[in-house]
């Protein structure tokens, strides 16, 4: 077969084209293609315990119905979990509820003695717009998905397109080495590469989140903040947001107890707790587990998932560094042979 021989130019203009089609594909499809990326992730994590299983039962589709059932009990498990959780701040929520309007009352006071203004009427205006307030709301949770429909797509799909791309696993991978057999790119290694690349970084993700579930509720649980397992998993879930997962999350934390408990001190106990965790959890958990296995420049990492950000909100912040890692290995494995240097005149 013949490989294509381009010149550098020819290929930075291809590339360049190629890359503007895909971003635009990638923002107009994103309810498609965001889920198939997060199916695909697990799916290269899960290739190993497919192999595993695979030979205890012999056969392919049994093998990938077992796995992909695991998966989805145990994703179903820890979802009644937290609702279980969910359900009870919500049986609490008129006794909630009048605390935020005591927490308004304070802010309200606060202000009118800090600016020396009168009737500000916080309270008044939080009434009269109640419903769109709810409406928000409904829109801030909603918008961490897209929309309704990518919450659906996200819940249906990602499990079906899981069980599909390990079903057909070995013809995806035959796919792929016609694909990138033009441009010279040995496919097994930089396969094999990836693969190693997402199943080490996503298993390490995954137990860093459990050890910080476990000390982010315990803690929580000995200051004796209200719905400890919950919140102290949901700031774990968070931190695989790189950055600001964690802030975001330990905002909430102390909201929620201040709204609740209403003392200052344990707002201060908390933030000393997520201090002296996030120390830890930067400077020995995640380098021993997870190790360098993404290694980004720092600031590339930023652009990268802001970059994320904008094509697929949230979900694009958690995809963006693992797919700018495979990138950096499939240009790695580009061959010198890829190109050809243009011709040169002779001169005479």
């Amino acid at each position: 077969m013949k490989f294509i021989k381009l010149t550098y130019l020819q290929y930075a203009t291809y590339i360049l084209i190629f890359a503007t089609l895909c971003v635009y594909a990638i923002v107009k499809c994103k309810f498609v293609l965001a889920p198939l990326t997060i199916a695909l992730l697990i799916s290269l994590a899960l290739s190993s315990v497919l192999s595993k299983v695979k030979s205890v039962l012999k056969s392919n589709f049994l093998s990938v119905t077992v796995v992909t059932v695991l998966l989805i009990a145990f994703l179903t498990l820890v979802l009644m979990l937290i609702s279980s959780q969910v359900a009870d701040f919500y049986d609490n929520y008129p006794n909630i509820s009048d605390k935020i309007l005591a927490l308004l009352n304070k802010i309200e006071d606060y202000f009118e003695g800090l600016l020396g203004i009168k009737n500000i009427d916080v309270l008044q205006a939080t009434e009269e717009n109640k419903e769109q307030l709810i409406s928000s709301g409904s829109s801030v949770l909603f918008s961490l998905f897209g929309n309704v429909g990518g919450l659906i797509s996200y819940i249906t799909f990602v499990p079906l397109y899981i069980f599909l791309i390990l079903l057909y696993k070995e013809k995806i991978k035959d796919f792929l080495k016609r694909l990138f057999q033009p441009m010279q790119i040995k496919y097994k290694p930089v396969f094999d590469e990836v693969t190693t690349l997402v199943q080490n970084y996503l298993k390490g993700l995954f137990l860093v989140m459990l050890i910080l579930g476990f000390a982010n509720s315990i803690g929580l649980l000995i200051l004796g903040v209200p719905y400890s397992f919950v919140l102290g998993f949901m700031v774990a879930f968070l931190g695989i947001i790189p950055y600001i997962g964690i802030t975001i999350g330990s905002f909430l934390v102390l909201f929620v107890s201040f709204v609740i408990n209403g003392s200052v001190p344990q707002l201060i106990y908390i933030s000393i707790l997520f201090a002296v965790i996030q120390f830890i959890e930067g400077n020995f958990i995640t380098p021993k587990i997870i190790g360098d296995k993404i290694n980004l420049n720092p600031l590339l990492a930023i652009i990268v998932l802001l970059i994320g950000e904008q094509l697929w909100g949230i979900v694009g912040m958690i995809v963006a560094l693992p797919l700018a890692a495979i990138l950096f290995i499939i240009v790695n494995n580009l061959k010198e042979t890829t190109f050809r240097k243009p011709k040169t005149t002779a001169t005479q």
